[in-house]
């Protein structure tokens, strides 16, 4: 196979992916109200501000795209992809909303205690700043953790990595905004319109795994079909239920 046929090929993937991200979008648009029931209720309450800015973020980035900055949209992208996955997570984790809820207030306690201390410690932080956090088997949470577990090949942690360097300093932001294999042509870009291998991919990825977290939500489910359908098209993945190396985690404890 031809270096042009290779082209092709990705330029087609890249198309499905970005048409399936723009389908999630368009599917998203028409998606509220969304009826829960009572038990999902919480789940429902920590997902869907994750999957709202996850499908924001793409937006965002599809934008930057049509503005021929992709390498700018890919920062988007890796938002999207982390609160994509971490909404598949807590949707597939037995009590994953309080656990993420626990991350977020340790965090949260953080910050507050350093921000106390930088400022002399007032006693109207006291308050706050006297709390422990839970023990941290009972918030623990990370994106490489939930990568691990959905992509025992680790194919998912190397795209969240590789999507890191547009917001890190990087080898991949030299190359988007200057020609280091050839110095000598000065040649510069001040836009970044180099793409990333994975960036349409990721876009149509974090679509997908966002939208169908509301949709397995959804009472009845009844708009699911859709999207595992702009999936199937588009070849990515839906239900990462089947890629679980940890099933039981979506259980309770027995």
């Amino acid at each position: 196979m031809s270096d042009s046929d290779i082209d092709a090929q990705l330029a087609t993937g890249d198309a499905g992916f970005a048409a399936a991200a723009e389908a999630c979008l368009r599917h998203w648009d028409n998606a509220l109200p969304v009826e829960v029931a009572g038990e999902d209720q919480f789940k429902f309450e920590v997902c869907f501000p994750l999957v709202t800015h996850s499908l924001n973020q793409v937006r965002a980035a599809l934008m930057l795209v049509g503005a021929n900055q992709p390498f700018v949209a890919t920062a988007n992208a890796r938002v999207a992809f982390e609160h994509a996955l971490t909404a598949q997570w807590v949707l597939l984790t037995y009590g994953g909303a309080k656990r993420l809820v626990r991350h977020m207030e340790a965090s949260h306690l953080t910050s507050a205690k350093e921000f106390s201390k930088a400022v002399g410690d007032p006693p109207e932080l006291s308050d706050i700043v006297s709390r422990s956090p839970v023990d941290g088997p009972a918030r623990s949470y990370s994106c490489q953790m939930i990568c691990d577990r959905f992509s025992q090949d680790k194919l998912l942690y190397n795209l969240y990595r590789h999507l890191g360097q547009s917001v890190h300093p990087s080898l991949e932001t030299l190359r988007a905004y200057l020609n280091v294999h050839d110095l000598d042509s000065h040649k510069l870009s001040a836009i970044g319109a180099q793409v990333p291998p994975d960036l349409y991919m990721a876009l149509g990825f974090s679509a997908v795994m966002a939208t169908e977290v509301i949709e397995r939500l959804r009472r009845g489910q009844p708009k699911l079909a859709v999207i595992e359908k702009i999936a199937q098209v588009a070849s990515l993945p839906f239900d990462l239920s089947l890629s679980d190396t940890k099933p039981h985690f979506q259980r309770a404890p027995e």
